[in-house]
């Protein structure tokens, strides 16, 4: 650590020797620190770029209530009629008289639940979001 903070780096003994010796060699590890660190970059920005989806994703996964599906279409930007076909044209879900059901290799999942809003019956859907 000493070295590092002193040097900026840690290179071992005979890694140094070996730059010294050949300066090609030192080039090539130069130029793999270089890659190393743009790959590490875009890494960085990647998981800054993916950090919310994430925090989303368990903040609703964490939920033991249900979420009304135009609550969630919303936060897409969609509304839940556009949700809803949209989970029908991905073949998550179809269409039994007026209630929206999952296809079976969905079904039992814990994706919904219904509840129900004084005499009418609302299907609340917890779904996953296509395309992540």
């Amino acid at each position: 650590m000493p070295s590092i903070r002193q040097h900026g780096a840690y290179i071992t003994e005979a890694i140094l020797e070996r730059m010294l010796e050949s300066e090609e060699f030192a080039d090539e590890l130069l130029e793999t620190l270089a890659d190393e660190r743009e790959k590490r970059g875009h890494l960085e920005s990647r998981v800054a770029e993916l950090s919310p989806k994430a925090r989303y994703c368990d903040t609703i996964l964490r939920c033991q209530n249900a979420i009304q599906v135009n609550i969630i279409a919303k936060d897409y930007g969609m509304s839940a009629v556009a949700f809803n076909r949209l989970l029908y044209n991905l073949k998550i879900q179809h269409r039994i008289a007026d209630t929206w059901v999952l296809y079976q290799k969905y079904a039992g999942k814990g994706y919904i639940r219904s509840g129900f809003y004084g005499q009418y019956k609302f299907p609340w859907k917890r779904v996953p979001y296509p395309g992540s």
